[in-house]
């Protein structure tokens, strides 16, 4: 009954983001008037028929004009029809996008008629498999490998904290694990994980040997999403014009071009906590935990976290109260972020352990929750405790330094 209870609730969100996409994308209303000679009693309007008719007016134009050539015609009646998509049907639509053989009127009803049905984590998979292929791989050699994590969220969640999992990161490494960090410049928040470590001396555009030095020396690199995935760049515009969140808004944790079988993976949306969990499971990944904390895509100290755990091949969900370790309640503004200045100012701080309170106990935190992730503390609680131990050391500033020095040589 709760998985219902969610999946009725995703519906409804997405269901409110595509009732806004309608004016936006022609191809989208057209196919949904056709679904609508199907189950014409479910329309809610005369506004929305009035719409539903003017863009299939508009589509027509299109189709004469040659602007949609249909290369995804028979996934998009499949997804019109509520009906899942195979894996290879996925990976041939998004080869069939990223060859620029489809339009981009296709591809935004694809992306959002997707959103509407709810993607499985199967699909998601099958998508994200297609963009791996197709990024630049940083090689990392298989016994660092299968103990190397990720910190990373989805982002989306409006919170605009501080660089939490950027921070979390290198604390992490200072206890000795090896972080492959993927990310990228902010889309939605003040201060992205790229901008607050470019302002920190951290290069950005390093060849994936570079990146795999980094690692292998100081315990961390960074993986700078637009230089390892230049295959999204076909998407960008699209995306960029929906304005809908859509399946791409989740892929980032997903396409981690070191490949890591181990992350803190953080969800804007509780209800794609499972999706996430299933689809890293798809993927091959060894010890996930997928986490939403009351809207929030990480662990923090303002509520209780939901997680789903995935470990060695099974899946399980649970409630995480950082109080039970000893981390006080806060709010959300006392872990409120700005511009990379501001971020990096408190970063520092934190890493040399001059920062105690709020934003010092989210970072150590997920810092925890990460070495737990790569096999490093038998639990959370063990984890924390030795992320604070080295925290109050100052050691994570030291990593810092020599990673800053490093990426510059």
């Amino acid at each position: 009954m709760k998985e219902l209870e969610l999946a009725a609730k995703h519906v409804k969100v997405v269901a409110e983001q595509l009732e806004m996409v309608v004016s936006r994308c022609a191809f989208v209303v057209g196919a949904l008037r056709k679904e609508g000679r199907h189950a014409r009693h479910e329309s809610s309007t005369p506004a929305s028929s009035t719409a539903l008719c003017r863009g299939a007016r508009r589509v027509e134009a299109l189709r004469r004009r040659g602007v949609v050539c249909q290369a995804l015609k028979p996934y998009l009646e499949k997804l019109i029809r509520r009906e899942e998509l195979s894996a290879s049907e996925c990976a041939t639509a998004l080869d069939e996008v990223l060859d620029a053989s489809a339009s981009p009127e296709e591809l935004a009803a694809f992306l959002c008629l997707l959103a509407a049905k709810g993607e499985t984590p199967a699909e998601i998979a099958a998508l994200a498999d297609v963009l791996l292929t197709r990024m630049v791989s940083v090689e990392l050699e298989p016994s660092l490998l299968d103990r190397c994590v990720d910190i990373v969220g989805t982002g989306g969640d409006g919170a605009n904290t501080i660089n939490v999992s950027t921070c979390a990161s290198i604390l992490a490494a200072a206890c000795g694990a090896k972080v492959a960090k993927h990310g990228n410049r902010s889309a939605s928040s003040a201060c992205g994980s790229a901008d607050v470590l470019e302002y920190l001396g951290v290069k950005l555009d390093l060849a994936p040997d570079k990146v795999k030095q980094c690692v292998e020396e100081v315990g961390i690199g960074f993986i700078f999403a637009p230089h390892f995935h230049p295959a999204m760049k076909k998407v960008v515009e699209v995306r960029r014009k929906l304005k809908v969140r859509t399946v791409f808004n989740i892929m980032g944790p997903l396409i981690n071009p070191a490949r890591v079988k181990r992350a803190v993976i953080g969800v804007y949306d509780r209800n794609f906590c499972w999706v996430m969990a299933e689809a890293m499971k798809n993927l091959g990944a060894q010890h996930v935990l997928v986490v939403n904390t009351d809207g929030v895509d990480e662990f923090t100290n303002t509520g209780t976290a939901y997680v789903v755990e995935l470990k060695d091949g099974e899946l399980k969900e649970f409630e995480f109260d950082p109080r039970s370790i000893g981390i006080p309640r806060c709010s959300v503004d006392e872990l409120r972020g700005g511009g990379p200045e501001y971020n990096a100012d408190k970063l520092v701080k934190i890493l040399k352990g001059q920062m105690p309170g709020p934003m010092e106990d989210a970072v150590v935190l997920n810092a925890g929750v990460a070495l737990y992730a790569a096999g490093m503390a038998d639990s959370i609680p063990s984890g924390v405790e030795r992320a604070r131990q080295v925290v109050r050391e100052g050691t994570g500033a030291q990593v810092l330094e020599r990673w800053s020095s490093l990426s510059q040589t």
